[in-house]
């Protein structure tokens, strides 16, 4: 089966990559750091860069059947300053999970694969939570499971 998808935050095109070989098809990537954006743009030229997925609007893109990516790694990790949703990085989570349902609206269903950041699930103020929440349809966050964090593999 063929599938569309999006990748935003897109990075080094790891998404882009991951599914060469498949019957899978990129309707374009986000990304707005200047290296990565430049790597990509060598890899793959004939792919759109929207550049600030925060300004993507559903329509731009067309049918998806699947959007990829996950948020900035710099507010939610251990090496960085681990500001969480209080960083206006962090709060790209949150625009996501808007993209993902403007995507949905439009194409009837999406699928959404969310890259795990190193440290978004011990954050105390949830923001793994607050992301599902929004992403459901919840006006709320979904609370972190009985422990101290959502579970995580451990490697």
């Amino acid at each position: 089966m063929s599938y569309r998808f999006l990748s935003v935050c897109s990075g080094l095109g790891g998404a882009e990559l991951a599914v060469e070989g498949l019957d899978w098809q990129c309707a374009g990537v986000a990304e707005i750091e200047a290296f990565p954006a430049a790597v990509i743009a060598r890899r793959y030229p004939h792919l759109r860069n929207f550049g600030d997925f925060t300004k993507i609007k559903a329509e731009e893109v067309g049918p998806v059947d699947v959007l990829i990516g996950g948020p900035p790694c710099q507010a939610f990790s251990l090496a960085g300053k681990g500001l969480s949703l209080a960083d206006t990085r962090g709060v790209l989570i949150l625009e996501f999970a808007r993209l993902a349902h403007d995507l949905a609206r439009l194409n009837r269903g999406l699928a959404v694969v969310f890259e795990n950041v190193r440290g978004i699930l011990v954050r105390d103020d949830n923001p793994f939570g607050c992301f599902l929440g929004l992403l459901v349809g919840h006006d709320r966050a979904f609370p972190k499971p009985q422990g101290a964090s959502w579970p995580a593999q451990r490697r």
